[in-house]
């Protein structure tokens, strides 16, 4: 017998597999066997002893930037788990995800595969709805990828993560504020009372949060609505405190008494709107 062009001579018309396995390489293998008259057969087959070889593992909101490195999630929302190997798979690999130290196994019958040529890679996708059930709390949502095994029967250790450092939290939190004030807007050398203003004057809402909001509130004063938009010069980012104020001239048709003011329509990353903010606030 010739093996890959190496000559194997057997006394007893068999060999083991230990042994037969010195003689083979990965991938395409060729035997060909030769009787004493010179007649010969050949054979070729494929030999895999490699575990599926993963080129990317990855959990994030489907569609919001992938570009990202945080995405928060809430009910309602879907989120996109994969996993890329450069072989096809005996199977489909098992999702689970894990919030607060407890797993979810996700259904393997929602796993989609398909062949990407431009990669050369075959990747396994599963899209998760968060329904309106959900036992998950306020937290990263983790992700482990199981059961990745190819043809041959070689097994691949279990992913644990994303291999971009992609993170997804679930939150259902409101933003809640940390500091809200209204006062008339001074300059260094003006030396009158804050609580009081009067034409041509600026009256100064602020508010703070804990967080960085991705839709910016609104706040109604005198019967009309005025952006409040983020001071970063305000903010101490590191200390996760973030300010959104609003300046509004006032004229001689604003009618006397107390300020009043709405803050409103402001929303977190997750999409979770704020409680509107009043001066009893």
């Amino acid at each position: 017998y010739e093996i890959n062009g190496e000559t194997l001579i057997l006394t007893n018309g068999e060999i083991s597999y230990e042994a037969l396995k010195s003689y083979l390489k990965e991938g395409v293998n060729t035997v060909v066997a030769s009787d004493e008259a010179g007649n010969t057969a050949e054979y070729t087959f494929n030999y895999d002893a490699v575990a599926p070889t993963r080129e990317y593992s990855n959990i994030m909101v489907n569609g919001d930037d992938s570009t990202k490195h945080e995405f928060y999630a809430k009910i309602g929302d879907k989120l996109w788990v994969s996993i890329g190997v450069k072989e096809e798979l005996a199977h489909n690999p098992s999702f689970t995800l894990i919030n607060n130290g407890v797993e979810y196994p996700m259904d393997g019958n929602l796993v989609k595969a398909n062949y990407d040529e431009k990669n050369d890679r075959y990747s396994y996708v599963l899209i998760y709805e968060i329904p309106e059930d959900t036992t998950f709390v306020d937290g990263e949502i983790e992700l482990k990828v199981s059961n990745i095994e190819d043809k041959a029967g070689n097994k691949r250790e279990d992913e644990n993560g994303p291999t971009n450092g992609h993170k997804v939290y679930f939150d259902t939190t409101a933003p809640e504020k940390l500091n809200l004030g209204i006062a008339r807007n001074t300059s260094s050398e003006d030396t009158r009372d804050q609580r009081y203003a009067k034409a041509g004057d600026s009256i100064r809402v602020l508010v703070s949060f804990p967080e960085k909001l991705a839709v910016e509130p609104k706040v109604e004063m005198f019967g009309k609505e005025y952006d409040v938009t983020y001071r970063p010069d305000s903010s101490i980012e590191e200390s996760n405190i973030y300010y959104y104020m609003a300046d509004v001239k006032i004229d001689q048709n604003t009618p006397e008494g107390e300020v009043a003011f709405k803050v409103y329509g402001y929303k977190d990353v997750a999409g979770n709107e704020g409680t509107p903010l009043t001066n009893a606030d």
